[in-house]
């Protein structure tokens, strides 16, 4: 009886895109001064890869129990998708510090956005402090 050895191999080439979308606050002392908390402030909607997304952006927190951080939340805005995406959030100075000093960065690892995710994706909170 002799004996078959098939061998098989397939290969996938994932497209990856990448942006850059500067989300400009001016006046930040004022705006957090008069920003409650839960309340945000949303960034233009930008493209990346095809899809729409935007920033939220929550001086005084999203709740009582993150009153004292920055939340930083992306968005994704285009309906009836899930996908995948990294990204970075960075923290520049202006007036009251080195102007264009970068003062906090963050990096998420991989996460799963969906038009239907109440998280919107991830967030960041640095402490108040070290952005003033």
């Amino acid at each position: 009886m002799s004996r078959i050895t098939r061998r098989t191999a397939s290969s996938r080439t994932i497209e990856a895109h990448t942006g850059t979308h500067i989300f400009e606050i001016d006046d930040y002392s004022q705006k957090k001064g008069s920003t409650d908390v839960g309340k945000f402030i949303r960034s233009s909607t930008f493209t990346v890869g095809g899809f729409d997304w935007s920033t939220c952006f929550y001086p005084n927190g999203n709740d009582d129990v993150t009153m004292h951080y920055i939340i930083v939340f992306l968005e994704l805005m285009s309906s009836d998708v899930e996908l995948r995406a990294h990204y970075n959030i960075q923290f520049i100075g202006g007036d009251d510090v080195v102007k264009d000093s970068m003062i906090s960065w963050y990096s998420t690892g991989m996460r799963l956005f969906n038009s239907s995710n109440l998280m919107k994706g991830g967030e960041y909170r640095p402490r108040h402090r070290r952005l003033q």
